[in-house]
């Protein structure tokens, strides 16, 4: 993994709990980098004690959880990743009997929240599902900067579908900003599917069988009419009591710099709308999903050439 991305302060420092090989190994200091950018993937940086080590010297991938207690010892912060895979691994002598080891992890399928148990918030889900760079789902935005510095965005032309029964996905580009310097920063934006749910998807199982499984259907349809094979990355959803994120693992991420561009889609932007509402209805009534998948990605692949 290229870390250059993470060559700045981690988001946590925790004492995580690995599994490995069906051994138990107890607080491994971790620093935990989550992602500045949609495309990019979580990294762990682990320094173990060389006991530790020892242990995960021979393995190539584990499980990992962690929690960070606040004041009054209730958890604040919850990481969970089910699968991570180790890399890196080194040693340094600093004499007869005293070394320095680390290693790193790419967790797959990163789960982290937060408690913040806020009764005062109404009782529906806000999700923010993040997706590879596609323009062609993105709104039209018309820039204007005053006087004073502030900038604003004004939204034309912003795509909304019913994903299926209780779920209205409206596309939207959100917006960071990064510290560069005393006097300096730099503002980037990037691709969302935004949705407010009921408790009925609180569920996570229902939430990835249903919500998921349907924009990952959705979401092919828009490469076939855009010739950008375009994916979500991973989401995050907040409620009165915590704010989720995970982080898609297993998965090679569309970056939309090396598909075809926006000029050379299958369908005219200004139809592009009436395409995905006839192409997604129309795809729902068949039977036989998985040709129609397998023949969409075989027009649309990635120039990277992978296997999922």
């Amino acid at each position: 993994m290229n870390t250059n991305h993470y060559d700045r302060n981690e988001d946590f420092f925790v004492c995580a709990k690995l599994v490995v090989q069906e051994k138990i190994i107890n607080n491994v200091p971790c620093k935990v980098f989550l992602p500045e950018r949609n495309t990019e993937k979580p990294l762990l940086k682990f320094r173990p004690t060389k006991e530790q080590y020892n242990q995960i010297i021979s393995s190539h991938e584990g499980s990992f959880e962690a929690e960070i207690l606040g004041y009054d010892n209730r958890v604040e912060v919850s990481l969970v990743a089910p699968i991570v895979y180790f890399s890196k691994k080194q040693t340094r002598f600093w004499g007869p009997n005293f070394s320095e080891s680390t290693f790193e992890g790419e967790p797959q399928n990163l789960n982290v929240t937060r408690f913040v148990q806020n009764t005062n918030e109404p009782s529906k889900i806000f999700l923010t599902i993040w997706i590879s760079p596609n323009p062609m789902l993105g709104p039209a935005m018309c820039k204007t900067i005053h006087y004073t510095g502030n900038i604003e965005y004004e939204r034309v032309n912003q795509l909304s579908f019913k994903l299926l029964e209780g779920v209205i996905i409206t596309f939207d580009d959100h917006f960071k900003e990064k510290k560069l310097g005393k006097d300096e920063s730099k503002q980037w934006s990037y691709l969302v599917a935004c949705a407010e749910l009921d408790f009925t998807f609180a569920n996570l199982q229902i939430f990835q069988t249903e919500i998921l499984k349907s924009l990952d259907a959705f979401l092919l349809i828009a490469s076939l009419g855009s010739r950008t094979r375009t994916a979500w990355v991973g989401w995050q959803s907040s409620d009165r009591e915590n704010i989720s994120e995970f982080y898609r693992g297993n998965y090679t991420f569309p970056t939309g710099e090396s598909e075809p561009s926006f000029d050379q889609g299958l369908v005219w932007p200004g139809d592009f709308h009436e395409f995905l509402s006839i192409c997604y209805s129309n795809y729902l009534k068949i039977p036989d999903k998985k040709s129609v998948q397998k023949a969409i990605i075989s027009v649309v692949p990635g120039r990277k050439k992978v296997m999922e």
